[in-house]
């Protein structure tokens, strides 16, 4: 029989920091910006979603959003 996988909340926690691209700022390059596209962006309010390019990605300018990365 496998061993039952234990989790902590702070396991989880780092994984979810990890997976979302808030552990540690990525350098600027297009497959950074897809990833952090990938954890999820929203734009609900206003520039949330710059806001989060930049908690997330190294060196962002106000004009990230504008990437190529970044288009549907």
């Amino acid at each position: 029989m496998t061993k039952r996988l234990e989790l902590t909340r702070a396991r989880i926690l780092a994984h979810r920091r990890k997976v979302g691209a808030l552990d540690e700022r990525l350098p600027m390059s297009a497959a950074s910006l897809r990833r952090v596209a990938w954890a999820g962006l929203q734009d609900s309010m206003p520039r949330a979603a710059l806001l989060s390019i930049h908690a997330r990605v190294k060196g962002t300018s106000s004009s990230a959003w504008e990437h190529a990365a970044l288009v549907q």
